[in-house]
Parts: C-alpha cells; structure tokens; sequence
C-alpha cells in the first residue's frame, strides 16, 4: 500500500509539469512565516510528514500546494476573496471519498466538519481559528489555511477514530450533545485560567470525536483504519497520473484554493 501510495503521489506530480512547473521553478519560494510557528505553512506540512497517518509529498508537490495556500490566504486577508466554508470543506473531502470509493462511513457532513474545527480551537488554537467563544454564532466560513487544517484534522479522524468511522446520517444525530461538550469543556478551561495562581485547577477532558469532555465507559472500539487503508490503496493502485491530478485539482478548485 505504501508503494501504491507513493506511485500515485508521483503520478500527480509528472502530471503537473508543464506551464505551472516552469512558473513555479522561476518564482522564489513562498514564506508563511517562521519554521515550526503554529499557523503557518510551514507547522502544516511538518505536521503532514511526521503524522505518520498522511505520506509524505514529494518536494515539486508541496511547493505547488503551498504557492495555491499561500496565494488564497493573501488574497483572503486582503479581502479579495471569500473565505472555504464548512459545506465547502464536506464537498471536497466527499468528492475524495467518492473517487477512493470507501464505504459511507468514510464520508462526513458540514456538522461534522464544523464540529472538528472547533475541536480544533478549544484546547490552545482558539487564536489561530480566530473562534472566541464555541457557539451556534460562529460563521462557517474561514480562511483557506484555517480550512487546511480542518482538512487533515478530518482525514486523520476518518482514518483511525472509531467515533468518526460511522455514516454521516448517524454521526449528526450527535452532533448536538457533542458540541453542548464543547461549550462546557471551554467554559471549564476558562474558569481554570481565571483561578489565582497556585489554586487547585478543576478537572476536565477533552476527548477526540466525544463526548467531550467526559470519559468513554465500556471496552474500547477497534479502528477500521486497516480496511480503509487497503481500499484506498487497491483504488489508487488502478488510477493514471491524468487521473490523480484531476482528483487533486477538482478538490482544491472545490476548496476555492
């Protein structure tokens, strides 16, 4: 599978030389900011290669991915464009499932999507994702670096989370319990950091995919991480490097990015 998976990612890459490679190599690289700051695209694609879940690119890839991200993050900060949406995320990722043709457990929703990203800001990144307070008030719109990350987030999830690997349908009948845990975890850390130092803090946790905020009783599920692994690699096995490319290129233009 994990030669599949290279194979594939080097078919995508043959399949972008041309005009868009010549531009590339004749351009300086783009800078998001410091190495390993989180928020940056530097801390994402470090977080890519050592996940150990995600391959790692080959270099022509990640240098095209990051002048698409670097290029729709400058112009979302100036305002030339609009931000990825949370149904915008769901449509891209599904349009993946769709073409790796995994099982509908494999496949995700905009509440899901919502609920990762702000999973995603409450234990130490609620700056990055710009969410104050975890509520039904948040926007759905973010910008495309912010979206980047919820991307992965979800795939990683998808991939080893047996509270993820169920149908869409099923997962958002929780999603209401799911997020009242959210609100009730952050307000529980909030409260921790009001308390004068050296006072006792209160105890909480977050878990992966919920509830949150609350311990798992019974035995523990198995991951259907194998099953997906070997599916997706039987189908990336049979796909041209014209067809690698299309995939990637049709879920980033769905991204908006």
């Amino acid at each position: 599978m994990i030669a599949s998976r290279r194979t594939f990612f080097g078919w995508m890459v043959a399949a972008l030389r041309g005009d868009l490679f010549r531009e590339l190599l004749a351009q300086e690289p783009p800078h998001a900011g410091p190495p390993n700051d989180f928020g940056t695209l530097d801390y994402l694609f470090k977080e890519i290669e050592t996940t150990g879940i995600l391959p790692r690119m080959p270099g022509l890839m990640e240098a095209i991915l990051r002048e698409r991200f670097d290029r729709a993050e400058t112009d979302y900060r100036q305002g030339k464009r609009r931000g990825v949406g949370e149904q915008g995320i769901a449509d891209a990722y599904n349009m993946l499932a769709t073409e790796l043709t995994v099982p509908e457990y494999a496949f995700t929703s905009p509440r899901q999507v919502r609920f990762v990203r702000m999973q995603i800001a409450l234990p130490v990144n609620a700056k990055f994702m710009e969410i104050e307070e975890i509520n039904e008030s948040v926007g759905h719109e973010m910008s495309p670096l912010q979206a980047a990350y919820v991307f992965k987030a979800l795939v990683e999830l998808k991939l080893v989370s047996p509270d993820f690997q169920v149908p869409p349908a099923v997962w958002d009948q929780t999603y209401d319990s799911l997020m009242e845990g959210l609100e009730r975890a952050q307000a529980a850390r909030k409260q921790a950091e009001q308390r004068p130092q050296g006072a006792q803090p209160g105890q909480y946790r977050v878990t992966v995919g919920g509830p949150v905020g609350t311990l798992r009783a019974g035995a523990p599920r198995e991951t259907k991480y194998k099953e997906l692994y070997d599916i997706i690699g039987k189908r990336i096995t049979f796909l041209t490097p014209g067809d690698g490319f299309e995939i990637f290129d049709r879920m980033f233009t769905t991204l908006g990015i």
